[in-house]
This record gives structure tokens, sequence and C-alpha cells, in this order.
């Protein structure tokens, strides 16, 4: 099953919650969507297309998180303690 959850930033723009968490959990990762998707075995393309549509499964997160060395529990935790995402 794919939820799709949006939220409203300040400035009054939807935000893709997913793709909000992915994008912030690659940056701080250090890690570019290119090298996500190498690291996925996937084409840039597909793993875009993915992110933006929201059709992201929880298993996908795991092997995002895995692939970036966090772990996904409805967001993603860092070895630091760091925490992206819905809490």
């Amino acid at each position: 099953m794919v939820f799709t959850v949006y939220y409203i930033d300040d400035s009054n723009e939807v935000i893709n919650v997913k793709e909000d968490e992915v994008k912030k959990a690659l940056a701080y990762a250090g890690k570019s969507q290119r090298s996500l998707s190498e690291d996925l075995k996937e084409t840039p393309m597909n793993l875009n297309k993915k992110i933006k549509r929201e059709t992201l499964k929880s298993e996908d997160m795991e092997k995002i998180a895995k692939a970036i060395g966090a772990e996904y529990k409805e967001f993603f935790e860092f070895p630091d303690g760091t925490k992206i995402g819905i809490k």
C-alpha cells in the first residue's frame, strides 16, 4: 500500500513528504540522487519518477536508507541520532 502525504510549509507551498524526506536525507548523507540510483541498480530517471510520483513503498525507503547509511522507521535515522521525516 502506498500513501501520499503532503504538508503546507510556511510559504503556503504544498510539499510532497516522501520526496522532501528523501532529498533532505540525501543532502545529509552527502549523496546525490544519481549515485543513489546506481547503488539501487535503477536508472536515474526511474528513481526520480518513483520519488516525484510518490510510488515509493516502505521497502524502497528501507533500501534507500541502507544505501545512505541510515535506518528508515517512517523517518530516516542516522548513527549520530539525526532524524529526518515524520516523527
